[in-house]
């Protein structure tokens, strides 16, 4: 019994080393230029970047060496660029002229034909585009003057996103999902697309606002409110970061409305944020020319992992991570960064004859229960997999459905880990008082619990 008890001491506390070992960055300036404007990657150690306004140069990133081609040119001023992560085959290209661009990563070629992005107010509009993580969405946003009201010349603006579905790239449609006007001085500055590509994420001067699909179509539900304007946004399901004017870096969980944590290790405005292609690291940058790397733990905890000052007190107006983060590539008052993890250790290991502790796939009771307005449904999982919670009304119309996406096999019990639902349905409205039913689906399991909302 005391050999398995120090046993299982010594695993635990060389596990506890390992979280803690340091993982940083090496970085070093690559391209000295003034020139270079976006950055993406595209996998482990492609890398494609905007030079010279309408040009984009893909890159090889090896060991910390970088050969790089002139790719394209695309004879107008390139505005935004995005690769799908989840299988990065094409860069879409968002152009001065308002017309969006598509062209395969394994040559120059064009995916399909080019595509107007949107139709705003005036020249100069749209800004920047994102694509959901298969490839199949693309959205673009814009904001632009829409009129000056005399005697006090308030400048008003016209707010737009766009919505793409490029799963076909010769029959691509185009739709708007959100048309705002008249808004004052509030200014549409970031958007990202969930994984799936069901929610558009868009940072505007306070918030960040949410739009979800539902039976087809988008619709206006929540409001991510930080502590000033939001700059930048990215998602990873179920996670969306933002960044703020007052240097802040918020984690959420989208799918249950929740603020995970607030990282307030910045003094300056975050300008850029992005996530790993494998969604285990996301990345800011300031309009100071640091970045800040952060990782999500497979046990939940959210570690800032490195922290980078560059020198050059001007903005990172892009940054991406490659697919496992081994590298970081960054814009920096047009210089091009790059960034190449070191001192990242191999997992140790106990050599023991321990089986580790059975996990049984269940559910359990929510928390608290009566409540009023949020719960906790906590619920264990014996072996990874997609993990799904619906509600439903004791007349059994579906009330909300939870996508929690792939878990791995554990305990999630807290409510740091378990599933959160704030008491609304889909449109994002209150639910009344009364009987609720909540089912967990995970591969082949399901079962179904009872829970009770008192006002």
């Amino acid at each position: 019994m005391k050999r398995q008890v120090w046993l299982t001491f010594v695993t635990v506390l060389l596990t506890a080393i390992h979280c803690l070992t340091a993982i940083a960055w090496d970085f070093k300036r690559e391209i000295d230029s003034d020139s270079i404007d976006r950055v993406a990657f595209a996998g482990n150690n492609t890398l494609f970047y905007t030079r010279y306004g309408d040009h984009i140069y893909k890159a090889s990133v090896t060991l910390g060496n970088l050969t790089t081609q002139n790719w394209v040119e695309l004879n107008s001023n390139i505005r935004d660029i995005a690769i799908p992560q989840g299988n990065p085959h094409f860069v879409a290209a968002l152009k001065s002229n308002e017309w969006v661009e598509m062209r395969y990563t394994s040559d120059l070629s064009l995916r399909g034909t080019s595509f107007e992005g949107t139709r705003g107010p005036g020249d100069d509009w749209a800004h920047a585009l994102a694509v959901s993580h298969g490839g199949g969405r693309l959205v673009v946003i814009g904001s632009g003057t829409r009129r000056v009201t005399f005697p006090v010349f308030i400048t008003r603006w016209d707010h737009m996103v766009w919505d793409f579905n490029v799963s076909n790239p010769t029959a691509s449609y185009r739709r708007r999902i959100a048309h705002n006007k008249d808004v004052g001085l509030l200014t549409w500055r970031g958007v990202a697309l969930s994984t799936t590509g069901n929610v558009v994420f868009v940072a505007e001067s306070n918030d960040v606002e949410e739009w979800w699909m539902n039976s087809g179509n988008f619709s206006h539900r929540y409001k991510a409110q930080g502590n000033s304007g939001a700059g930048a946004v990215a998602a990873f399901e179920p996670y969306m970061v933002s960044g703020h004017d007052n240097g802040h870096v918020i984690l959420w969980n989208y799918v249950s409305e929740r603020r995970v944590r607030t990282f307030a290790d910045q003094s300056d405005g975050i300008v850029s944020v992005t996530f790993s292609g494998n969604g285990d690291f996301f990345a800011a940058g300031d309009n100071a020319g640091d970045i800040y790397i952060y990782q999500i733990r497979q046990d939940g905890g959210i570690l800032l992992r490195d922290r980078h000052f560059s020198g050059v007190i001007r903005s990172v107006e892009s940054i991406a991570l490659s697919h496992n983060a081994q590298y970081i590539a960054a814009a920096i008052g047009g210089d091009l960064y790059i960034g190449r993890s070191v001192g990242v250790p191999a997992a140790p290991t106990v050599s023991t004859q321990l089986e580790p502790p059975q996990v049984e796939t269940s559910l359990q009771p929510n928390y608290p229960n009566p409540f009023n307005p949020e719960t906790w449904i906590p619920y264990s999982l014996g072996k990874s997999a997609e993990v799904t919670v619906t509600i439903h009304a004791a007349d059994g119309r579906l009330i909300r459905t939870l996508e929690l996406g792939k878990q791995s096999a554990g305990v999630y019990q807290t409510k740091e880990r378990a599933a959160y639902w704030n008491g609304k349905n889909e449109q994002g409205e209150a639910v009344a008082s009364g009987v609720y039913f909540y089912t967990l689906r995970a591969g082949d399991f399901s079962a179904t619990q009872k829970m009770l909302i008192r006002k």
